[in-house]
């Protein structure tokens, strides 16, 4: 993507604000990451903060998680953003935008092609759900001492996330209580 991003640019063509997104489906780590950049050692989680540097000529806009479980989210969350908040130390502030997209906890089996609950897993309620992404949203409410090096957040669901999980996000954003 930034080698398209940046053929674009070579092109003369006005880049428009882009996001890279990425998926952690064990919740500790890339699918197909290379050795060494795991999330446990901060370097995985580094380096794909520091994608959000500019570069000659443009910057990507934001950084999300997307497809990933809403139980790793306040974990993943609470990372990028304290990797975020090094890089800006470093480098000056970035604005960038925080996508947070979690599947709806369904685990699909590829022989069969069909979706099921994964064993022992209460965390895919819609209850559950909507606090495991509240959590991750830094600030949301008042998650820390620290201000959130974040521009925005933008919240929402991927993979089965149904009506019902995204109401319950309206919901407590307006600070309603869900009737059910």
């Amino acid at each position: 993507m930034l080698r398209a991003l940046d053929a674009i640019l070579e092109e003369g063509i006005p880049i428009k604000p882009a996001y890279i997104s990425f998926v952690f489906p064990s919740g500790s780590g890339l699918p197909f990451a290379e050795a060494g950049t795991s999330i446990e050692n901060g370097d995985g989680m580094s380096a794909l903060v520091s994608l959000l540097r500019p570069r000659q000529g443009w910057s990507l806009s934001g950084i999300g998680i997307n497809c990933t479980k809403a139980k790793y989210i306040p974990a993943l969350t609470k990372d990028l953003t304290l990797r975020l908040s090094e890089l800006s130390k470093h480098h000056g502030s970035i604005e960038a935008v925080l996508f947070i997209e979690p599947d709806g906890g369904l685990v699909y089996d590829g022989a069969t092609r069909t979706w099921s609950l994964a064993d022992s897993d209460d965390s895919t309620t819609p209850a559950s759900w909507e606090q495991n992404v509240l959590r991750g949203i830094p600030g949301y409410p008042a998650r820390s001492e620290t201000e959130s090096p974040w521009a925005g957040v933008v919240v929402g669901g991927c993979c089965k996330a149904t009506t019902d999980h995204i109401k319950r996000l309206i919901v407590a954003k307006a600070g309603l209580h869900p009737s059910s």
